[in-house]
């Protein structure tokens, strides 16, 4: 017997006159059928993309390309050879020992060397905004999916997407203000639009399957994890 499991996608809520999504390929979810069958929720939820002009499954940016196209490749392998495979998304991670090239690692260098930062915004100026997850819930939920995975059996083995994020989207000037108040110093914003590479305004995690299979559940919030970082930094 072959289980298939169907993806619902959440799709930034921008559209264009042609039609095309210019929003990019954002993370999901297994769709919970509630009862309903699932040609009912495929036929509510493509009515709801054709009212937003939307195409679901043309991701406009390489990084959701490059996202989805790796869990198509692993849903393959787990088709095909058995092997159990959990996927993680994770949502805008930050923390001490980050990536320098993030926003919030590189605001903060810049804001101490009294440099300029860049933050963009949206048509008609609307604040991008992140689900900036802390690294400590991160790793919680990485060693969670490790202990529940099953083992690769040849046939039948499991397969598993979960979206690690903390569920509270915060904008980006946000993000600057509690910096500059962990850091005590006034940030040079150089405000200008977003340029057009297919990023989306907002990022959301929907986490009720990984808090539902690994009990998992965020707890730090934006200003006590940036707080840690600076200390740290």
């Amino acid at each position: 017997m072959v289980t298939i499991q169907f993806f619902f996608l959440s799709i930034s809520r921008q559209h264009s006159g042609s039609g095309d999504a210019t929003g990019g390929l954002q993370d999901g979810e297994p769709a919970a059928g509630g009862g309903l069958g699932f040609l009912e929720l495929r036929l509510r939820f493509e009515r709801e993309c054709a009212l937003l002009g939307i195409r679901p499954n043309r991701p406009v940016s390489l990084y959701a390309a490059a996202k989805k196209a790796g869990e198509e490749i692993t849903h393959t392998y787990n088709h095909i050879y058995g092997l159990s495979i959990t996927g993680l998304r994770f949502f805008t991670v930050y923390g001490p020992w980050g990536r320098p090239d993030m926003a919030y690692f590189s605001f903060a260098r810049n804001i101490l060397q009294g440099k300029p930062i860049t933050v963009y915004h949206g048509k008609n100026r609307v604040d991008l905004a992140r689900d900036f997850t802390y690294i400590d819930n991160i790793v919680k939920g990485c060693v969670r999916s490790l202990d529940t995975a099953g083992k690769s059996t040849g046939s039948g083995g499991k397969y598993r997407i979960f979206n690690l994020g903390n569920t509270s989207p915060v904008t980006v000037p946000a993000l600057v203000s509690i910096l500059e108040r962990h850091l005590k110093v006034k940030a040079k914003r150089n405000v200008v639009d977003m340029p057009g590479n297919g990023d989306v305004l907002f990022t959301h995690a929907n986490i009720s399957l990984a808090r539902t299979e690994l009990g998992y559940k965020p707890t730090t919030d934006l200003g006590t994890g940036l707080k840690k970082f600076v200390k740290w930094y």
